[in-house]
C-alpha cells in the first residue's frame, strides 16, 4: 500500500484484481487514526477518495465499487462510533447509523444485503442487519466477542463468525436466515404514475428502486419512475427511449443499457440521482437483455442480436469488455448478484422455448447450477447469487404465470404466488426476502412487494 497502517479495513468481497481498503491507524499501532482509501487493480494500490470520517477498527462489506464501512474507533477516550459510510467507486457518502456504537466487529454482504455482529466495548453479542436503507436488529451472537474475522458471507442471509481477540478463541458460528423462512406472501404497493411493459431492468431495492423505459403503448418511452417504499415518482427521462434494456446499480446510481428504440441499441446511460448521463456504449447492440451489478461494477449478458445470444460484457466504469459467454444463449432471461458473483435464470423465445437454466458467473466464466422449477421468459428477478429471487413470466405455452421461486445458492424453491399473474415483468429484490414487482402485460400500473416470511434467526455453533 501507499500508506503503513493498522486497524484498516476493506470490501470484504474484494478479489486479487479488484480491491478496496480504508481506515485505520497511520502509523500503525498508533492512537492516529486516518480517512485514506486505496484501491487495488491487480498490480498497484491507488489512493481514492477519503471516508468522510477518520477511525479504525471499523467493519467493511462489500466489492471494490460498492462497498461499506460501518462503526469503528476515533480515540483516545471511549469514542466508538455508530456511523456508517457508503462508497460508489469515486467517493464516500454517510448513510444511516447502526444502532449500536462499536468496533472491532464481524461483517458480510453487500451495500444492499449486510450483517455486523460483535464488538466492543466489552464484548458484545448484538448483531444488526442492513437492507440497503437503514439497520435492524436480529438475533445475537451465542458467544459475545469482539476482534472477530471479518469477509465471511455474501450477504445477510448467510455468514459466518469466526474466531475472536476477547475471549481468545476457534469458535465458529454459522447465522442461517435460510432455513427460518416459509412461503412469505406479494402485497400490493403504490401504482406506477405511467402504465407500461417491457422493462425487465429493475433498478435499486424494494424499498428504494428505479423503473427506466418500457413500453407505454403507443410507443416505447423513456420515462423513469423512483419507488420509495410506498409511491413512485417521476424523475429525470432517459435521452434514449428504450424498451427491454438492463438495469443494474442502486436508486441515485444507476446504469442502464441495451434494449429496442426500436432497432437493437448499445447505448449505456449512467445515473446519479438527479439526470442521466450517455457513457460508452456496449460493444454489441442488443434487446431483451439481462444486467446485474452497480453503477461502476456492472454484467450485461443475453439478449437478442436479434437471435438469442450468449454474449456477455463487463462494465468497469469507463468501458465494456467482452468476457466468458452464457452456456445456454437466450434471451429476456433475468439476472442477479454482482460481476464476480452473479447469476442468470430463465428466458428463451415466447411461446416456443422457454429455458429453466440456472447459471452462476464467478468473473470470468458462467458454471450451469440448478435449473428453475417453472420453464419461463420475460420474467422479473433480482437479489444476490445464493439469495435470490424470480417471478411471473410465460410458460412453453405463453401463458402467463404468476409462480414465484427462491434461490439459496444451490436449488430453487416455490413460494407464494404474484397476486397477479404478468409476463413482460420489470422488478428488483435486494435478496430472496424482499422483491419489487412492476412493468407488466398490458401496460400495467400495478406493483406488487413481496415480504418472506420470518419465524426466527440466529447464530449457530459449528
Amino acid at each position: 500500500m501507499n500508506t503503513a497502517r493498522s486497524k484498516l479495513s476493506a470490501a470484504n468481497q474484494g478479489t486479487t484484481t479488484a480491491g478496496l481498503v480504508f481506515a485505520g491507524s497511520d502509523p500503525p499501532g498508533s492512537a492516529r487514526n486516518t480517512a485514506l482509501t486505496e484501491s487495488w487493480n491487480g498490480s498497484a494500490w491507488t489512493e481514492v477518495g477519503d471516508l468522510t470520517t477518520a477511525r479504525r477498527g471499523g467493519s467493511g462489506a462489500g466489492t471494490s465499487t460498492a462497498a461499506l464501512l460501518a462503526t469503528g474507533y476515533v480515540g483516545p477516550g471511549a469514542a466508538f462510533k455508530d456511523e456508517v459510510e457508503e462508497w460508489n467507486g469515486t467517493a464516500w457518502t454517510e448513510v444511516a447509523d447502526v444502532n449500536s456504537v462499536r468496533q472491532t466487529a464481524g461483517s458480510s454482504g453487500t451495500v444492499v444485503s449486510a450483517l455486523i455482529y460483535g464488538g466492543q466495548p466489552g464484548t458484545l453479542a448484538i448483531t444488526e442487519e442492513w437492507d440497503g436503507s437503514s439497520w435492524t436488529e436480529v438475533a445475537d451472537l451465542a458467544t459475545a466477542r469482539e476482534g472477530l474475522g471479518k469477509g465471511t458471507g455474501l450477504s445477510a442471509v448467510s455468514a459466518l463468525a469466526v474466531g475472536a481477540d476477547a475471549p481468545s478463541n476457534s469458535m465458529t458460528e454459522e447465522w442461517d436466515f435460510t432455513s427460518t423462512l416459509n412461503a412469505g406472501a406479494w402485497a400490493s404497493g403504490g401504482n406506477l404514475n405511467t402504465g407500461r411493459r417491457a422493462n425487465p431492468g429493475g433498478i435499486g431495492i424494494q424499498t428504494a428502486a428505479l423503473s427506466a423505459g418500457g413500453n407505454a403503448a403507443p410507443g416505447i418511452v423513456g420515462i423513469v419512475e423512483s419507488y420509495d417504499g410506498s409511491s413512485w415518482t417521476e424523475v429525470a427521462d432517459l435521452n434514449t427511449n428504450r424498451e427491454y434494456n438492463a438495469g443494474a446499480g442502486l436508486q441515485a446510481a444507476a446504469l442502464t443499457t441495451g434494449g429496442n428504440t426500436p432497432g437493437l441499441t448499445a447505448v449505456s446511460e449512467s445515473f446519479d440521482g438527479s439526470s442521466w448521463t450517455e457513457v460508452a456504449d456496449l460493444n454489441t447492440a442488443r434487446s431483451e437483455v439481462a444486467g446485474l451489478g452497480t453503477q461502476t461494477a456492472a454484467l450485461t449478458f443475453g439478449g437478442a442480436v436479434p437471435a438469442s445470444s450468449a454474449l456477455t460484457e463487463i462494465w468497469n466504469g469507463t468501458s465494456w469488455t467482452e468476457t466468458g459467454d452464457l452456456n445456454t444463449a437466450r434471451k429476456q432471461l433475468s439476472g442477479a448478484g454482482i460481476t464476480t458473483a452473479g447469476l442468470a435464470f430463465g428466458g428463451g423465445v415466447p411461446g416456443a422455448d422457454q429455458k429453466n437454466e440456472s447459471e452462476s458467473f464467478d468473473g470470468s466464466s458462467w458454471t450451469e447450477g440448478n435449473n428453475l422449477n417453472t420453464n419461463r421468459t420475460a420474467l422479473g428477478g433480482g437479489g444476490l447469487q445464493t439469495s435470490a429471487i424470480a417471478f411471473g413470466g410465460y410458460n412453453p405455452g405463453g401463458t402467463v404465470q404468476g409462480v414465484t421461486e427462491e434461490y439459496d445458492g444451490t436449488s430453487w424453491t416455490e413460494v407464494a404466488d404474484l397476486a397477479t399473474a404478468s409476463g413482460n415483468i420489470g422488478g428488483t429484490a435486494e435478496n430472496k426476502t424482499a422483491a419489487l414487482a412492476f412493468c407488466r402485460a398490458p401496460n400495467s400500473t400495478a406493483t406488487e412487494e413481496f415480504t418472506a416470511a420470518v419465524t426466527a434467526s440466529s447464530f449457530t455453533s459449528s
